[in-house]
């Protein structure tokens, strides 16, 4: 039980660890100025723009090192960190002027309904319920406050049949071993990409392996399933965006108000 514990959140801890400055692991993309910094990422991710941060109560829920913690902070709201690893909470406390980051799990909020903005990107298809996750978040959540989620989208069933059987030996390997392993990877992503790799530092390519082939859990919808996780909830003025559409990395982004 212990070993199943350690996978499921010490990879995170793990991988921040090494990448624990925001400006070092952006998510990088193959030729998109959507990614070519942090801010364009987190209005894009968020659907929004700077003002709408200003003066807000936020919790992000799966902080990791902080990186969009810091952008909302620095856009004028009063964000509360929360995570579930030790090193990710400590990470994101050196990365924050003013923190104010807690240990928690992310199904057991233990939150009063105060926060204006409750976001969580990347993170929910990493937990063993995402829709529970996303559910339970909801509790933290005031009138009128705005729910923001970001979650892997369903590929091709030959992608999706490739990269599935890759994580049955990939979630099994030490992460030191897996962690070397993406800086082997990388030669092949130049072969496919060619001149389009300049978008995505070298070393970010390394990361980002980890970050795909190390979690034990890692789930992606469709569309469909994503509106009617937002059906079930008590959200109006809901919308569904992000890269929907990508013939391969996409994402679905997903909003609503509580009323």
């Amino acid at each position: 039980m212990a070993q199943k514990n350690f996978k499921i959140i010490d990879s995170w801890d793990y991988e921040w660890s090494r990448w624990d400055k925001v400006d070092s692991a952006g998510s990088g993309g193959f030729n998109d100025p959507i990614l070519e910094n942090e801010l364009n990422l987190f209005l894009f991710k968020t659907k929004t723009n700077s003002i709408f941060w200003k003066g807000k109560r936020v919790l992000d829920a799966g902080c990791g090192n902080g990186r969009y913690s810091v952008i909302a902070n620095e856009l004028g709201a009063f964000v509360v960190s929360i995570d579930k690893g030790e090193h990710c909470c400590k990470i994101t406390k050196n990365n924050l002027k003013d923190p104010e980051v807690v240990q928690m799990d992310i199904f057991k909020p233990c939150l009063k309904p105060i926060f204006d903005v409750i976001f969580s990107l990347g993170v929910l298809h990493h937990t063993p319920n995402p829709k529970q996750a996303f559910l339970s978040l909801l509790s933290a959540l005031k009138e009128k406050g705005t729910m923001i989620i970001w979650v892997y989208r369903k590929e091709s069933p030959i992608r999706e049949y490739i990269f599935t059987n890759m994580r049955k030996i990939t979630t099994k390997m030490p992460y030191n071993l897996l962690y070397i392993l993406g800086y082997f990877f990388i030669p092949i992503v130049k072969i496919l990409y060619g001149k389009k790799i300049h978008r995505v530092p070298i070393p970010k390519t390394g990361h980002h392996f980890f970050d795909w082939y190390s979690p034990r859990y890692r789930y992606h919808y469709t569309e469909e399933e994503i509106k009617s996780w937002l059906e079930e909830t008590s959200l109006k003025d809901t919308e569904i965006y992000g890269w929907i559409n990508r013939r391969y990395g996409g994402a679905i982004g997903a909003k609503g108000v509580k009323r």
